[in-house]
């Protein structure tokens, strides 16, 4: 049994360290945060998430394997000590895991509780009858949303002039495109503080009704403050594109962990939806180009 334990603990230590490097890490982040709680608090495993986040960061940056492992060894010891004290505790960490990254959990999900495989897809030498699939249905037309997302924050104060530039954006992209698949594009610049925020914020309250399927809004330097070394360039486009996804039909399902994947997916996702799409504080042309 202790045998058992160890393996197992080894296994999700090693899926850990790959989730915590992943972009999934920040969909993970909470529920990890409830389960190492269980010992300690959330606050304490809180703390220990983020530590190893750094340090997993550095190692990386630093080509540092020593430091890696030191990360995977104190998973390891943290894990071993859990499922010793709760015998479901692997079966959660299973399913938790499986939900948001099943690429990198498949192993250590194949080796709890023999017999149950919460991931897509199953590696083993024997299998053997008694096997049960449980298929989610798929989305149907009756499943768009319960609620049309409206996400542009609302000018609080009141507001004047800029009459010209917003009649322009009325010209630009308040006008019903008949050709299917069209996206009108809008770009407003100047110097910081001149009022372009509180511009498009102001565009998108008079004009919701000609965006009958929702209005969507991705503020990137919220988003940048995210971006760590192990993120990586494109970290802030993909977890917008992320963002954008789960407020569309569909939501979390079978959402993508690479940015091509959530690309396309949004591409398909929107291609009959007449939607507004703000973007904030965009400082890279490939943040507006997909």
């Amino acid at each position: 049994m202790e045998a058992e334990l160890a393996a197992l603990a080894a296994s999700g230590a090693t899926a850990l360290v790959g989730l915590i490097v992943s972009e999934s890490w920040d969909r993970a982040k909470s529920g990890l945060v409830r389960f190492f709680g269980r010992r300690t608090s959330d606050e304490v495993a809180d703390e220990e998430l983020q530590s190893e986040l750094e340090e997993l960061g550095r190692a990386w940056a630093a080509g540092d394997a020593a430091a890696r492992e030191r990360v995977q060894a104190g998973l390891r010891r943290r894990l071993e000590g859990i499922f010793q004290e709760d015998s479901e505790a692997a079966v959660e960490l299973a399913q938790l895991l499986s939900a948001v990254a099943p690429d990198a959990s498949r192993t250590f999900v194949n080796l709890v509780g023999g017999g149950v495989n919460y991931g897509p897809a199953f590696q083993g030498s024997h299998i053997h009858g008694g096997i049960t699939f449980h298929v989610q249905s798929a989305l149907t037309p009756a499943s768009d949303l319960a609620v049309r997302p409206d996400q542009v924050p609302l000018v609080t104060v009141k507001y004047s002039n800029r009459r010209a530039e917003l009649a322009a954006l009325d010209a630009t992209l308040g006008v019903r495109v008949e050709r299917p698949g069209s996206v009108a594009v809008d770009v407003l610049d100047g110097l910081p503080g001149v009022g372009k925020t509180a511009m498009a914020w102001r565009w998108a309250e008079t004009a919701q009704e000609r965006f009958p399927d929702g209005q969507l809004y991705v503020d990137f330097a919220a988003l940048r403050d995210q971006v760590t070394p192990m993120t990586g360039p494109g970290a802030d486009v993909s977890e917008a594109l992320a963002m954008c996804l789960r407020s569309l039909p569909g939501g979390d399902i079978g959402m993508p962990s690479s940015l091509l994947e959530r690309t396309n997916q949004f591409r398909s996702r929107t291609a009959n939806l007449r939607i507004l799409l703000v973007l904030d504080d965009v400082s890279h042309p490939a943040q507006s180009a997909r």
